[in-house]
């Protein structure tokens, strides 16, 4: 995944929720802090970007993970389009550690903002946001980054149903982390 995708990423997916706000989980969230010609090429390889809805409530945060997953999700119209999926994800997916928050990294430019052409499933045309917690050998004094595995695996169904698969969250130098996205 390029940062022009991820850029795309985020404007679909607060397009196709209606809401101004996500936030990137896993591996791609390092191109939140970088850009893809300055990291190593493994860390770019993932075809699909994990995206979090914001809400207070984690059954509408999940709702709102399945639309995205319908829209844009493994298998779909975009992803045969664009060359990439949008996984959406709920708290019970992403596993985050305390103070998550606290490291999140802002996205937001020209790119990420929504036009004025709505998906049918949108509710909103609002501009969207994401941010991403800094990469491996940055992360701030007394805290280390967080990372959550992409789920780019062999017995992935395409199935909303394989999120309730829980991902391991490692912390320490060399791992990635979220980030969140606004258009």
């Amino acid at each position: 995944m390029r940062r022009d995708q991820l850029e795309h990423a985020i404007r679909t997916a607060c397009q196709i929720i209606g809401h101004p706000a996500v936030i990137i989980v896993g591996s791609q969230a390092i191109l939140g802090s970088f850009g893809e010609d300055e990291l190593p090429v493994e860390a770019t390889m993932s075809v699909e970007v994990d995206v979090l809805p914001i809400s207070d409530n984690n059954t509408v945060t999940a709702e709102l993970a399945d639309l995205i997953e319908a829209v844009a999700g493994e298998w779909s119209p975009f992803e045969e389009q664009h060359g990439f999926s949008i996984d959406g994800v709920d708290l019970d997916t992403a596993v985050l550690p305390a103070g998550w928050r606290d490291r999140l990294v802002r996205v937001q430019n020209t790119n990420t903002a929504a036009s004025s052409w709505k998906p049918s499933a949108t509710r909103s045309s609002a501009p969207a946001t994401a941010t991403a917690a800094p990469w491996p050998t940055r992360p701030p004094a007394g805290r280390a980054a967080t990372a959550t595995p992409t789920r780019d695996s062999p017995e992935r169904t395409g199935h909303p149903s394989h999120r309730k698969r829980r991902r391991a969250v490692t912390t320490g130098r060399g791992s990635s982390g979220q980030m969140i996205g606004t258009a």
